[in-house]
């Protein structure tokens, strides 16, 4: 899901915007549908913000793209690090609702040894 700021004909000029807010974070993609897609825009808003306002990246963060995002200075990554747990086909309410996502604990540790944490 991509955030107001990424939605926005510019997102570097909304950054502005939300540092005279009073904002202390935003959360972008960089205006594309994930953050790898909109690096350029993200690393555009890092230099923008020069320290007064976090700038995290999100959508689509994984290991094999928390490397670059992190190179282009943002401030912190967010990612869901999620796998899809199929539902059970007893004819239980959670077989009716197609399964449910939960957070995978080999992802999550597969972006942190990516990053070198």
């Amino acid at each position: 899901m991509r955030s107001h700021v990424d939605v926005t004909a510019d997102p570097v000029a909304t950054l502005e915007q939300a540092i005279d807010l009073g904002l202390r974070r935003v959360l972008s993609s960089g205006g594309a549908s994930t953050a790898q897609g909109g690096i350029d825009t993200l690393r555009a808003m890092v230099d923008a913000a020069s320290g007064r306002i976090e700038v995290m990246a999100g959508s689509g963060v994984n290991a094999a793209s928390a490397p670059a995002l992190a190179a282009v200075g943002v401030d912190a990554l967010h990612f869901s690090a999620k796998r899809t747990i199929a539902a059970p086909s007893d004819g239980s309410v959670a077989a009716s609702m197609g399964g449910h996502d939960v957070t995978d604990r080999d992802a999550a540790f597969a972006v942190r040894k990516a990053l070198g944490l």
